[in-house]
């Protein structure tokens, strides 16, 4: 039943981000049926929230360099700074955490 929940969560994500890997796929016409609804309500309501979440963080890092450093002269490379470590480095070690191990393929 875990791996059920866990794969549909997956594809359900991977819809709504508009990844799409295309490894799973709806079979039952009821199934295609609900994610051609959920794409068209899931994928505007990712990108509002993703924008909201940009605001908020432009906002937090905004303020945050202010009161740090008096002016917002540093805020470009705090924003980098922040976003390579949530988008990148941050993921990059987690995911290294939870397989135990990494393969490169080249």
């Amino acid at each position: 039943m875990s791996h059920i929940f866990t794969s549909a969560f997956f594809f359900a994500g991977t819809v709504a981000t508009t990844i799409g890997y295309g490894k799973m796929v709806p079979v039952t016409w009821g199934g295609k049926l609900f994610f051609m609804i959920f794409m068209c309500v899931g994928i505007p309501y990712f990108a509002t929230m993703t924008a909201l979440l940009s605001k908020s963080i432009h906002l937090y890092g905004e303020s945050f360099i202010k009161r740090c450093t008096g002016s917002t002269e540093y805020y470009s490379l705090y924003y980098i700074m922040s976003g390579f470590v949530m988008l990148l480095l941050g993921p990059t070690v987690l995911f290294m955490y939870m397989e135990g191990t990494l393969y490169i393929c080249l």
